[in-house]
């Protein structure tokens, strides 16, 4: 048919698809899941595949730590890649080797 609402117009088994996809949408918004659960299962495989904050050379006692000083490692269990930003400029409390996996203990 033509018609200024013919691209809008459904057939009856289109329609009966949409009002099902309706209807699967309302039960996931309804479900009970809670994401607190899944993350606290899967927590252990995040921490593998997230990246922590490690030296990128040999640092002595009292570095300012810059960006030159950082470098980003698997495992995810030390200070997280992300917080990057809030290491930057604070004091190392004491010598670190290369690829020592930072710790806020070690900062000042």
């Amino acid at each position: 048919m033509y018609g200024s609402d013919a691209k809008n117009s459904l057939e009856p088994a289109e329609f009966k698809q949409m009002v099902q996809g309706i209807r699967e949408v309302e039960q996931a918004l309804n479900s009970s899941l809670s994401k607190d659960i899944i993350t606290e299962k899967v927590k252990d495989m995040k921490d593998i595949f997230e990246k922590s904050l490690v030296a990128s050379k040999d640092l002595a006692k009292d570095t300012a730590i810059s960006e030159d000083c950082l470098a980003y490692k698997k495992q995810g269990d030390g200070i997280k890649a992300k917080d990057y930003e809030r290491v930057l400029g604070k004091k190392l409390k004491k010598d670190v080797p290369q690829d020592h996996k930072f710790s806020w203990d070690d900062l000042e």
